[in-house]
């Protein structure tokens, strides 16, 4: 037990026996006689001399192996991180553009974002996440770049004075170039005043461009909307089936038309609506632009909305259509002798046209009036099988009374002005004329679709408005067989059928030549709106009507059999599949190719920019073992020290020592042995 319950003693030491678990304190004395007895060194005996220099001699060579090594590594892990940065800027930058070049000429849709699906709902979220991953994978393919611009700024302190090592710089350049919060107006000040290097002029050149590229590539990509095709699916359209118009069931000998012929009223509605009230009916058709082919009839989409956007394949009619007054094989006035109204007066046959027509007095001939204008629907037989035409043909019947005529003195009367356009001469027995001789002036308009069938692609925009797609060249697609042809002619024939009693009776104004359509189609709209109607006033008069050029007229027969038909091929005569694709809106990438060409040019640069600083010899870096160096034996400290103590004792700032020896020069001096030291002149 201890002695001393509150202490020990000042020359007193805590010691512990090896052999019992027991305290000892020995005194100063026993202390200081142990540490004054002096160690012996190798040298002097008493220890192996040999293996105490052989233990220094390894540990020097492990020392030597050891910085070897390190400086070794230092050294290839700069190789490494220099190709690194090589890689990262070409890589990065390469797939970034070719990737924009590639949305530019391609749809490339954005279907997920991670495990996220992507939808137009979510447009503008993405569209911000996308703009972010924009900038940080060029902000990452500019770190090379950025890298090697900052350690050129940083070895700028002694470039600068290794650039003039007779002359030196002031000390404020030197000292605004050493500062961490040199900038980019700082950079441009000392370009302007020539106080750099040119390598850091070129580094200040580097960053203007990598802050350009910063600026513009992340904005050359983005994403938008656009309408993608789905998948195939099978679309309901109108069709003509086979034996639907022309039906030879029964006989080969006898085509019966008459379930076509029912529609002939409805189909001459529609014309109505669509020409004279500018109504459109179900879908219409775009105007054609290919050549020789003027328009097209496309069987309607049924259960499409008008408002959707998809493509199909369909058989379709193109139209070159093409009317002609007709040349008769009648030369000598025709003399019907005195029959009954009912007669069958003449048979024309209208040459090089292969057709036939026969003239009836109750169909043709509006006896109290001096002229008549119908269509010829069930008078006109083909020439060569004598049976109904097949190939589209419609004839138009205009006749003029030009002796024995009953004019009435109460109402104004028209004149169908010939000229120019061949006719026959037909004269009429009192039988039939209320007593008197007639005669008649007889002409034919015959008009030809010329159609032909083939297979497109028709598409839908939205906009109630069907374009048919040109056939790429020397290639044809798979008929669909949704329009007989034999049929689909033959419907042709009969669509124009009901022409003459289409719309609301307005015979005044149409001087009882039949529907507006039908004397807007023969005389045009505008000549038929200057005429003053059949009621006359005080006293009667008689209009001179111009039928309008050939020309003109096959351009509106092909649109009124483009209205027409629409009342036979939206299901009427039957329907049928073909494929489809309905499109939708989906997310795509885009890129603004000016940019991603401004972008390219700026990156190239910088490729040439990188390559060439790591080409050029790297000078020392502003660091402390550097710097440290530098100022060893250097008068710089001791200047500047004696400056501060001579401007009220110590106590100024860095801006009034800077301002008082602003004119004395900071040079770079070599020493014998190849080192560097600053010296202030």
């Amino acid at each position: 037990m201890s002695t001393f319950p509150y202490g020990q003693p000042e020359n007193a030491e805590l010691q512990v026996s090896s052999s019992t678990p027991m305290l000892r304190f020995s005194t100063v004395s026993e202390k200081s006689s142990f540490l004054s007895e002096p160690r012996k060194h190798p040298s002097e005996g008493g220890l192996d001399n040999s293996s105490y220099e052989l233990h220094l001699a390894e540990l020097s060579q492990v020392q030597v192996e050891h910085r070897r090594l390190l400086t070794r590594n230092r050294l290839i892990w700069c190789r490494v991180k220099a190709v690194l940065k090589a890689l990262i800027l070409i890589f990065l930058s390469t797939a970034y553009l070719t990737f924009c070049y590639v949305v530019n000429h391609h749809n490339v849709p954005l279907r997920s974002l991670g495990p996220y699906t992507i939808t137009p709902n979510h447009f503008e979220t993405v569209k911000s996440t996308i703009t972010t991953l924009n900038i940080a994978l060029v902000t990452l393919a500019l770190y090379p770049i950025s890298d090697i611009l900052l350690e050129l700024k940083g070895e700028e302190f002694f470039h600068l004075l290794a650039s003039r090592r007779t002359g030196g710089f002031p000390l404020s350049a030197i000292n605004t170039i050493s500062s961490p919060v040199f900038g980019m107006m700082d950079s441009i000040y000392a370009i302007i005043a020539g106080r750099c290097s040119h390598l850091f002029l070129t580094a200040t050149v580097g960053s203007l461009i990598a802050f350009v590229t910063s600026i513009l590539a992340p904005t050359a990509l983005s994403i938008q909307t656009v309408l993608a095709d789905g998948d195939i699916v099978a679309l309901p359209v109108g069709a003509v089936v086979n034996n639907s118009v022309y039906n030879t069931t029964f006989s080969p000998d006898y085509a019966d038309e008459s379930y076509a012929s029912n529609n002939a009223d409805f189909a001459a509605s529609v014309l109505w609506a669509e020409i004279s009230l500018g109504v459109q009916y179900n879908f219409s058709t775009a105007a054609s632009h290919e050549a020789g082919t003027s328009a097209f009839i496309v069987p309607q989409p049924l259960n499409l909305p008008m408002t959707s956007t998809a493509r199909w394949l369909t058989d379709v009619v193109g139209l070159r259509p093409l009317c002609t007054w007709a040349s008769t094989n009648i030369t000598q006035p025709v003399i019907v002798p005195n029959a009954s109204d009912s007669t069958s007066l003449a048979g024309v046959s209208l040459e090089a046209l292969d057709l036939d027509v026969a003239l009836d007095s109750t169909n043709f001939f509006t006896l109290e009036s001096l002229a008549s204008i119908a269509v010829m629907k069930n008078y006109v037989w083909n020439h060569t099988t004598h049976m109904l035409p097949t190939d589209g043909s419609t004839v138009f019947f205009a006749g003029q009374c030009t002796q024995g005529c009953l004019i009435s003195s109460f109402s104004n009367s028209v004149w169908l002005n010939f000229t120019g356009i061949p006719t026959l001469t037909l004269q009429l027995p009192p039988s039939i004329t209320f007593g008197q001789y007639q005669s008649w002036q007889i002409a034919f308009l015959v008009c030809k679709p010329n159609a032909v069938i083939e297979t497109r692609e028709v598409r839908a925009q939205g906009g109630a408005m069907l374009s048919v797609q040109p056939l790429s060249e020397g290639k044809q697609l798979t008929r669909q067989g949704n329009l007989s042809p034999r049929d689909t002619t033959t419907m042709l024939s009969i669509a124009l059928n009901s022409l003459a009693n289409t719309g609301p009776s307005n015979f005044s104004a149409t001087m009882d030549l039949g529907s507006q359509p039908q004397v807007d189609f023969l005389f045009g709209s505008k000549q038929v709106n200057s005429w003053p109607g059949t009621l006359a006033g005080s006293s009667s008069d008689i209009v001179n009507a111009t039928f309008l050029p050939v020309a003109n007229l096959s351009t509106a027969f092909g649109q009124m059999l483009q209205s027409a038909s629409k009342a036979y091929l939206s299901g009427y005569l039957g329907t049928a599949y073909v494929p489809a694709r309905l499109s939708a809106l989906e997310v795509v990438f885009m890129s603004s190719l000016p940019l991603v060409t401004i972008s390219t040019a700026t990156f190239l640069l910088l490729y040439i920019l990188f390559g060439f600083l790591h080409l050029q010899k790297r000078g020392q870096e502003f660091n402390l073992p550097n710097l440290a160096r530098a100022v060893y034996g250097s008068n710089l400290p001791e200047e500047i020290s004696r400056s501060a103590q001579d401007m009220d004792e110590g106590q100024c700032g860095e801006e009034e020592i800077i301002e008082r020896m602003d004119d004395r020069m900071v040079v770079l001096q070599r020493r014998a042995d190849g080192s560097d030291v600053l010296h202030i002149t």
